[in-house]
């Protein structure tokens, strides 16, 4: 019966041991497959996306020359002018 819980005991620490890495290999195997499911869709151009059908698709892209100017909102109280 020593014999036996050892072996066990033995075969439990292995599995602590390899499990980190077992679930690493699941992972990254999930990640290949998903990258060649994505390599051999194919390529669809897409609209951009826009608020309603009416409005149309604002440029959101920030640039490096300063802050955005904000402005207040529609129905809200003005802010005090900078003079």
């Amino acid at each position: 019966m020593d014999t036996f819980l050892g072996l066990v005991a033995v075969f439990f620490v292995f599995l602590l041991l390899a499990l980190p890495s077992l679930v690493g290999h699941a992972h990254d195997r999930r990640i290949t497959r998903q990258l060649r499911a994505a390599e051999r869709a194919p390529l669809e151009p897409r609209a951009p996306r826009t608020e309603s059908a009416d409005t149309p698709a604002r440029n959101s892209r920030r640039t490096s020359s300063g802050p955005v100017p904000q402005t207040p909102r529609k129905g809200r109280a003005q802010w005090p002018s900078a003079a």
